[in-house]
C-alpha cells in the first residue's frame, strides 16, 4: 500500500519554490507530530508523499491567502488520472484544502474530527476515497504564540498525522534511515580523523626532512669553509 498522501495549499511564502521545504515552519510542525522531532523534517518523505494544490501562492485577496481553485482541480484530476489518489490514505491540510478537495471530488463535506473518513466519488479509479483532516500548522504555530485555550484540541487532531505515519512501514524506514545515517556519520568522523592523522604525519615528515636539508646545507658550508685556502696575496696575513 502507498504512504499516505499528504496535500497543503500552497508553498511557503519563505520557500516559494518548493511544497514543504525542510527548513519551513509548517514542515518543522509536520515533523513534530510524524516523528516526534521536529528537526526530522528530512525524514518525512519516506513515511509521506507531500505535495499543494497549488504550485505558486496565489495573489492574496483581501489580504487573506487562497486557493486558486482553477490550478488546483487541475492537479487533482491529473492526480486522478495517474492514479496518484486511489487505494491510500489522503490527509487534507486545513480548512481550505478540505473544502476545495470535497468539492472537487463532489462528495460531502468532511466532519470536524480526526481520523479517516470514507467518502465515494466518480472522480477516482474505485471510487473510495479515505481522507483525513487536520489543522493547518500555521494555526497551531499562531495558538502557541497566543497561548491559546483551544491549542490543545487543535494538537490532539492534529496528531492524526502521526498516527498515519506509524502505522506503515514509513517510521521503521525513518528509523532505519536513522540509523545508517548515524553510521555514515560515524565513519565520515573516521575517515576525517584518519585524514587528519595523515595530514599531520605527512607534515611532520616534511619538516624533518626540512630540517635535515637544513643540517646538511649546514654541514656543506662548513666543509667548504675548511676546505677554503687564501689566495696568494693573503698567504702573508695568515702566515
Amino acid at each position: 500500500m502507498p504512504c499516505p498522501l499528504l496535500i497543503g495549499m500552497n508553498p511557503s511564502p519563505n520557500f516559494v519554490d518548493e511544497p514543504w521545504h525542510l527548513d519551513a515552519d509548517s514542515t518543522k510542525v509536520l515533523a513534530e507530530f510524524a516523528l516526534g522531532d521536529p528537526d526530522m523534517t528530512w525524514c518525512l518523505s519516506y513515511g509521506l508523499d507531500l505535495d499543494n494544490l497549488n504550485g505558486a501562492i496565489p495573489p492574496k485577496e483581501d489580504g487573506e491567502i487562497v486557493v486558486d481553485e482553477v490550478e488546483a482541480r487541475q492537479r487533482l484530476d491529473i492526480w486522478a488520472q495517474d492514479g496518484r489518489l486511489k487505494g491510500r490514505d489522503v490527509v487534507l491540510v486545513g480548512d481550505a484544502v478540505a473544502r476545495v478537495f470535497c468539492d472537487w471530488a463532489e462528495v460531502r463535506p468532511l466532519e470536524n474530527r480526526s481520523g479517516q473518513q470514507r467518502r465515494t466519488s466518480r472522480k477516482v479509479d474505485g471510487g473510495e476515497l479515505s481522507l483525513i483532516r487536520i489543522p493547518h500548522p500555521g494555526r497551531i504555530l499562531r495558538l502557541r504564540n497566543e497561548r491559546s485555550e483551544l491549542l490543545e484540541w487543535t494538537e490532539r487532531r492534529f496528531a492524526a498525522i502521526g498516527g498515519i505515519y506509524r502505522d506503515g512501514e514509513a517510521i521503521n524506514a525513518a528509523v532505519v534511515l536513522e540509523i545508517d545515517l548515524q553510521i555514515m556519520l560515524d565513519d565520515q568522523k573516521v575517515a576525517d580523523e584518519l585524514a587528519i592523522h595523515e595530514s599531520n604525519k605527512l607534515s611532520d615528515m616534511e619538516d624533518a626532512a626540512e630540517m635535515h636539508e637544513h643540517r646538511a646545507q649546514l654541514r656543506r658550508q662548513e666543509m667548504e669553509r675548511l676546505r677554503w685556502e687564501p689566495e696568494d696575496d693573503d698567504k702573508d696575513e695568515w702566515n
